[in-house]
């Protein structure tokens, strides 16, 4: 009776307890667009994702299935629950009428663990990172519909089911005319690698999504925190042998000394405390409760015998054993929070000049509010003599990822550079790098004047850095945490009051981005072309822009960029445009708004060389074509100029030539709207013949590129921009350390 008794209270609890949780799901790709709608390719996998949270507590779930009706010519032939796949046999489906099929996927037991929450980040709210994701790659097979809702439900014995619907639309995959020969184009692979097992993928799909990748002209794949390479599946070594990629690591630097001194001695390397880093309080890293991300002295390690780097060698040694050649970090060694024990104070006061016994007594706030800029520029250098050596002993490539910190001093007509909030100054680490990797994860506009820093010449024309520059580009989906920050943004934007995210036009966006970073001169860029978060159209945008790149990559040089006074251009649009209305109805339209205020819708590089001129035209207005009249003062005297026209990578030739002075009256061109062109005046075809026809001659209104008013490259713009800010935080993280500002009056 008993046992009876309790069977059924077993039963009945189970009744009362089913459905009691709830579950948050949110699908990619839902296109960031504000009509949720995405994207997928018609002719390669695409991946369709689940994205699933806790919604109140974590909570584990047994018979957990997905169901989906799908357009018969789409198959699901893998699926994975986060980096976990699930056996092909519980995938299952069955005709659902009208050329449709519902497919059914028996995961069996899931655990929830995170919860969904945004956080109060205000301008980077994101949601927390979930492996409860349900991750299904999807294979068309034959011509389907061009647009399609996909109904889907979740369920499970511990949760409420949840159901909805994606909206989709298809594109064929990228396919360049003119793969790039010398720039760079590197990209992760996505959040649901895994280095010891095959992660979410297949072999199958992994190097049918690589393919896909590579014709749409990325050479280069990433390995970094989270997106890991599946070596099970494909080693890393092949990717280059076989593939012909680049193999890059990210993070090395970093993750090489996330680890204890008394790990480090248990692996065979004598750390003792001179090896560690003292803060500003005098107190050693040694005695944290928990092991910090920087608590090594770079005084020590930059030491021929230094056992900390000997171990960084070690760690480096793995990756270069897995087959990688290329390596760079964000690490972001601050340059007044650092280590102030005797060894650095010494090395300083030989680097400085100064008194040794001054410099071993004083405080550490007021040793550095005493010589502000020689600390800079020793801790800079320091940063860089370790790198250095890294990059002699290893023999691999060792680049940097550098940030800068004024967006005053982001133009190159300024002649100025910004500094950096970080021990990591580009100019200074130029001699010990073999590239720099820009932090330019701004977005648009805003982030091509930041690589526009790191690309500017000096007054006598030479490029400020002699190390070639990877742009970081596509930070619309891709902000370093994957596709989560997407919802986070857009449940903050609705609650802001916006219509949503207002961002319809991200394929343009990326076309732009990518475009202007290579006419800039970057020698490559640094992309997400992952599925996990680029869908088609993505993806679509960012060929876009490599073909540009590509099609111009042998003029598209810092050295043969031409300043300002190579021409003159004006705006010839009739009518006004719904762009400004439209974008400030957007959370991130509206901050990608700031930037055309500030700097022009309309952009213009010029480019050349003796008797050749390549104007890029950039139309940042997703609203509206511009009819634009460019007028190219500096084209040497003579006949026999060709006009050669790539309008968003649609290129021909004129039939017929012209002579300067017929095109110092002006070139009229249609540049449309979210659109690049590229006007190549050179004494030979380079594209096909074609018909050109350009808008009949206006006068217009002249376009004059607004410069930001001038930041400064004295002392007293460097105290008040990028020594006060830091020093005010740390008095007051260290409130015996003498940390001041130090008042400027210029």
């Amino acid at each position: 009776m008993r046992n009876i008794l309790s069977i059924l209270l077993f039963l009945l609890s189970g009744l009362f307890l089913h459905g009691v949780e709830k579950l948050e799901v949110r699908t990619f790709p839902d296109g960031y667009r504000d009509d949720r709608t995405g994207s997928v390719f018609s002719d390669a996998p695409s991946v369709l994702i689940l994205h699933a949270w806790a919604k109140e507590k974590a909570f584990r779930s047994g018979r957990v299935a997905v169901t989906l009706k799908l357009p018969e010519n789409f198959r699901i032939g893998h699926y994975s629950i986060g980096r976990r796949p699930r056996p092909g046999k519980s995938i299952s489906s069955v005709p659902a009428g009208k050329g449709w099929r519902k497919w059914t996927l028996s995961a069996g037991n899931v655990n929830y663990h995170s919860v969904y929450k945004v956080s109060a980040h205000p301008w980077r709210p994101t949601v927390p990172w979930t492996e409860s994701s349900v991750v299904i790659f999807l294979s068309p097979e034959g011509r389907g519909p061009e647009h399609f809702d996909v109904p889907w439900t979740v369920t499970g014995d511990a949760f409420e089911p949840v159901s909805g619907t994606m909206k989709l639309f298809t594109l064929p995959a990228p396919k360049l005319t003119k793969a790039p020969k010398q720039l760079s184009v590197w990209s992760t692979m996505g959040m649901y690698g895994n280095k010891t097992g095959p992660g979410a993928w297949t072999g199958e799909y992994y190097l049918t999504v690589l393919k896909t990748m590579k014709d749409a002209g990325v050479n280069g794949i990433i390995e970094s925190g989270g997106s890991w390479l599946p070596d099970a599946v494909y080693p890393v070594a092949k990717l280059h042998s076989e593939l012909g990629f680049e193999t890059i690591a990210m993070n090395c630097f970093s993750y090489s000394q996330r680890i204890t001194p008394e790990a480090m001695n248990a692996a065979g390397f004598r750390i003792t405390d001179r090896d560690v880093k003292r803060n500003a309080s005098g107190r050693s890293m040694r005695e944290m409760r928990s092991c910090p991300r920087q608590m090594f002295c770079f005084s020590a390690m930059a030491e021929k015998d230094s056992p900390v780097r000997a171990y960084m060698r070690s760690y480096y040694r793995r990756y270069i054993k897995r087959g990688f050649r290329v390596f760079f970090s964000d690490y972001e060694p601050p340059v007044y929070d650092c280590c102030y024990c005797d060894k650095c104070r010494r090395a300083f006061a030989a680097f400085a000049g100064a008194d040794e016994s001054e410099c071993l007594t004083l405080k550490a706030g007021e040793l550095v509010a005493k010589y502000p800029w020689k600390w800079y520029l020793f801790r800079c250098g320091l940063f860089g003599k370790v790198l250095g050596l890294l990059r002699e002993e290893l023999g691999v490539s060792i680049g940097w990822n550098s940030n800068l910190v004024h967006e005053n001093v982001y133009l190159s007509a300024l002649r100025s550079f910004g500094w950096s909030a970080f021990a990591e100054d580009p100019r200074i680490l130029d001699g010990s790098i073999d590239f720099h990797n820009a932090d330019s994860l701004a977005t648009g506009l805003a982030s091509v004047m930041t690589v526009g820093a790191f690309l500017q010449k000096t007054p006598d024309g030479k490029a400020l850095l002699s190390r070639p520059l990877i742009a970081r580009a596509t930070s619309l989906h891709w902000v370093n945490w994957g596709y989560f920050c997407i919802y986070g943004r857009y449940d903050f934007a609705r609650k802001k009051g916006f219509r949503g995210l207002g961002v319809d036009f991200r394929r343009k966006l990326h076309k732009l981005e990518i475009a202007s970073d290579f006419a800039q001169g970057a020698s490559g860029v640094e992309i997400s072309a992952s599925p996990f978060v680029a869908d088609a159209e993505a993806l679509t945008g960012i060929a876009e822009g490599i073909q540009f790149g590509a099609d111009f990559e042998d003029r598209l040089q810092v050295r043969t960029r031409l300043d300002g006074r190579a021409f003159r251009l004006y705006d010839c649009t009739s009518g006004p445009s719904p762009y400004r209305e439209k974008m400030k109805q957007g959370y991130l339209s509206n901050y990608l708004l700031m930037a055309t205020d500030r700097y022009g819708a309309v952009q213009c590089i010029a480019h050349g060389e003796n008797d050749w001129r390549l104007f890029t035209l950039f139309n940042w207005d997703y609203e509206q074509a511009k009819i634009l009249r460019l007028v190219p003062d500096d084209l040497p005297e003579g006949d026999g100029y060709f006009l050669n026209v790539s309008i968003d990578n649609r290129k021909s030739a004129t039939p017929r030539c012209y002579s300067a002075p017929e095109l110092r009256r002006g070139i009229m061109i249609a540049v449309p709207a979210g659109g690049v062109a590229g006007v190549l005046i050179a004494r030979k075809r380079i594209f096909p013949e074609g018909r050109i026809d350009f808008p009949a001659h206006a006068q217009g209104r002249e376009i004059r590129f607004r410069i930001p008013d001038r930041s400064g490259s004295g002392m007293a713009e460097f105290i008040r921009k990028t020594f006060n800010p830091q020093v005010e935080r740390l008095a007051r993280k260290y409130p015996d350390a003498g940390f001041r500002r130090i008042e400027v009056t210029e």
